[in-house]
């Protein structure tokens, strides 16, 4: 159950994106293009490169219990739980 939810909810998020982007958001626009760009560098899943992005967007610090994917992300600063 929670596995589907968070897919529902990770949907939702990419549907978004893709219809502000579509409307020409400059800050989603941003969003995407960094998204990609992190997916294609660094060989992400779509989920983790948006988790990234919003981390590095947001001037965060990413905190996970798994840092696998993460750690090769150069522009993430990563805290392990």
């Amino acid at each position: 159950m929670g596995k589907k939810t968070s897919l529902n909810c990770m949907f939702t998020l990419d549907t978004n994106i893709l219809i502000y982007y579509a409307a020409g958001k400059k800050e989603v626009i941003d969003f995407a293009e960094l998204a990609a760009e992190l997916r294609r560098k660094y060989n992400l899943k779509l989920a983790d490169a948006v988790v990234a992005v919003t981390a590095i967007l947001t001037n965060s610090k990413l905190i996970t219990r798994d840092i696998r994917d993460f750690k090769k992300v150069k522009e993430l600063e990563i805290f392990k739980v």
